[in-house]
């Protein structure tokens, strides 16, 4: 497997909210998925979500495409072993990119990819506050981002998913970084 990075261009968070953002349904896709209301890094919120990105001065995309050899993708997979095999590839993936980008963009907020890697079991259920506010990280789509819109444009490829038990060319992850 081959691992690329991509970063976009920058752009005004205004720009970016205008074209990519939907922040008056910001949580309607989120609503059916088991972490809504669950962790704190996902809906429903207790902030505005536009006045959340209007607290940042500029964004840009950071894209990582795992791409799997010719081989890997006319493999046929059981669906519970590829599912869990992306599962922990994408979470491995996803942290080494958060940290890197907290280090890259110390005063930024970093839009994570599968939502909180922080801690094993949240504190939202409990009622109980965050345990690491400063480390949170909401994801794209969860502030109305439409990702896939957003990739293509910005990052110049669409995003690809697996089918039926085989693997496409890549499969990617997107983050966001919110500069002040």
């Amino acid at each position: 497997m081959d691992i690329r990075e991509y970063t976009s261009p920058t752009l005004p968070v205004a720009q970016f909210v205008e074209r990519y953002v939907d922040t008056a349904h910001y949580d309607t896709g989120c609503r059916g998925c088991d972490n809504y209301g669950q962790v704190w890094v996902c809906p429903p919120y207790d902030f505005s979500v536009p006045d959340y990105w209007g607290g940042f001065r500029e964004v840009c995309l950071r894209g990582v495409q795992l791409r799997f050899s010719p081989e890997e993708q006319a493999r046929s997979y059981d669906p519970e072993e590829l599912a869990e095999r992306l599962r922990q590839l994408f979470s491995r993936t996803a942290r080494q990119m958060i940290l890197r980008l907290r280090e890259e963009y110390p005063r930024s907020d970093i839009l994570t990819v599968g939502g909180c890697h922080l801690c094993e079991h949240c504190t939202r259920p409990e009622g109980r506050s965050c345990r690491y506010p400063e480390g949170i990280g909401y994801t794209l789509e969860s502030l109305g981002c439409d990702v896939s819109t957003a990739a293509e444009q910005l990052l110049g490829w669409p995003l690809l998913w697996s089918r039926k038990g085989c693997l496409p060319e890549y499969m990617a992850l997107v983050c966001g970084v919110l500069i002040r």
